[in-house]
């Protein structure tokens, strides 16, 4: 099991649908990562500067309340170049899409299937 430990990460989980994000973070748990969840992207903001040095992923929806995910992601990026972010939507106008597009490592669809978050980059580390 040591090796699953040095595979554990830390994510951060970003959705306005309570049940989206217990179903995010109850799967990335079964995986055996650490996943800080918030509602919105304000709240992924306040945990992304307490846990910055932790955290190895994002996986956020784009459409929710206070702070959307197109801004959150654009003001990571700019904390962070590198965090992998996995964008997260049902329906995204081209706008959307292509204000984002530079910034996200993989956009997923809803419904999500786990598979897709089983193979997220920044899950593992590098051997």
């Amino acid at each position: 099991m040591p090796e699953e430990e040095s595979r554990a990460q830390c994510i951060l989980v970003v959705d306005d649908d309570p049940m989206v994000r217990s179903l995010l973070q109850a799967f990335l748990s079964e995986l055996g990562h650490s996943v800080v969840v918030a509602e919105n992207g304000l709240q992924a903001v306040d945990a992304f500067h307490r846990l910055r040095s932790s955290i190895r992923l994002l996986v956020t929806d784009l459409h929710m309340p206070v702070m959307d995910g197109v801004s959150l992601i654009r003001h990571i990026r700019q904390l962070d170049e590198h965090l992998p972010i996995a964008a997260i939507t049902g329906y995204a106008d081209d706008a959307m899409l292509q204000a984002i597009r530079q910034h996200v490592t993989v956009l997923i669809k809803k419904p999500v299937r786990f598979s897709e978050l089983q193979s997220l980059p920044g899950l593992m580390r590098d051997a």
